[in-house]
């Protein structure tokens, strides 16, 4: 299984480097980041002043939705392109006589950018300055966040007095 990334990963980073918008699209949900966290805030107040209602209370939601909803859809984006690239150069056809099975590549071409776009949407939380709890550090929150889904790899959580998990 790492043996079919390593071998399809750099074949798609040569494609993803031929085009220029394939280039900006790995980058972007990072660069994201900076308008959340910074134009944001800024842009709930006034909108808050403006409907006297304080919206800046909203925020951690907004931004969570909005980085959790970007990094997956880009990198979802990104496996199009490259599959409409391929099927164009007629490598989907070329790849039924390798000995690589439809199915490894239909799972490779779903995991990585599901793998990719959860470390990503995670850096970019943490960036935005995601979650924010004072009783517990994203070192924990990371542990606590990624036991939910794989508890069979990481060890326990250290204890915190966070009210956010149960």
């Amino acid at each position: 299984m790492i043996r079919m990334f390593t071998r399809l990963a750099p074949l798609d980073a040569r494609s993803i480097g031929r085009d220029g918008l394939m280039r900006i699209l790995p980058a972007l949900p990072l660069l994201v980041v900076v308008p959340v966290r910074f134009v944001l805030p800024v842009l709930l107040l006034r909108l808050g002043d403006v409907f006297g209602t304080p919206l800046d209370a909203y925020y951690p939601g907004i931004a969570s939705a909005a980085l959790l909803l970007i990094s997956p859809a880009l990198y979802g984006l990104m496996v199009g392109f490259l599959l409409l690239d391929q099927r164009d150069e007629n490598t989907l056809t070329a790849l039924r006589v390798t000995p690589l099975p439809v199915r490894s590549y239909l799972l490779y071409r779903l995991a990585a950018p599901t793998a990719l776009g959860y470390v990503v949407s995670v850096a970019a939380l943490l960036l935005a300055g995601l979650p924010q709890c004072r009783h517990c550090s994203w070192r924990q929150w990371w542990l606590r966040s990624t036991r939910r889904w794989w508890p069979w790899r990481w060890p326990a959580s250290p204890p915190t007095k966070c009210r956010a998990w149960p």
